[in-house]
């Protein structure tokens, strides 16, 4: 099977200066091998609602000493100004999840290990936050708040979000990706081929 997860902002997210976010999929308890996906920043910054901020399969540093090559990877400023009275730098470009063949099969306890250290209670985590998951090219977009995904505060700062009683029943089903899903993915494609 082939997974993937884009956590995607559901309201404006501040990152501070050595913000992180960190994710894997686990499969009855154990790491998924190349799941592993990490974000952190060494800049003060505002992820807009509806932007990724983490996903999984790949590592990116968000930062000011950005080759110029990377110069497109950032959109324009907010115009906040974050503690210290200085201007936020401009939002980064977060990069997709990296889909992984995995042997996940149905019936197999699947979680997300979330680990951060942006907001940590429970309450504040679930409105922050929702997933964009992809199971063999079928994208399921949930919201935390879903009654049935389960979420464990594992310890501060570190979530494991169940997810096998919602997408794999959906998916020996055989039910289609919500629409609003296929929405998000046509508009991102879209939007990467214009830059």
């Amino acid at each position: 099977m082939i997974i993937g997860c884009d956590v995607m902002c559901v309201t404006s997210m501040r990152v501070a200066v050595g913000s992180s976010i960190e994710v894997q999929f686990e499969r009855n308890g154990v790491p998924l091998d190349g799941t592993r996906g990490r974000d952190t920043f060494s800049l003060s910054s505002v992820i807009p609602a509806g932007k990724r901020i983490t996903a999984t399969g790949r590592e990116s540093h968000h930062g000011a000493n950005r080759p110029a090559s990377c110069a497109a990877e950032f959109i324009s400023p907010n115009r906040e100004s974050d503690d210290s009275g200085k201007e936020p730098s401009p939002s980064p470009i977060i990069p997709p999840a990296k889909p992984t063949v995995t042997g996940v099969e149905i019936g197999d306890r699947l979680r997300l290990r979330l680990k951060t250290n942006f907001p940590s209670e429970p309450d504040m985590f679930l409105r922050a936050f929702r997933l964009l998951v992809n199971l063999n090219g079928t994208f399921f977009d949930v919201p935390l708040k879903r009654p049935d995904v389960r979420i464990e505060l594992a310890k501060e700062g570190e979530f494991l979000v169940t997810l096998d009683s919602f997408l794999l029943a959906s998916l020996a089903k055989g039910k289609t990706p919500a629409h609003d899903a296929k929405n998000l993915i046509r508009k991102a494609k879209r939007k990467a081929m214009l830059r």
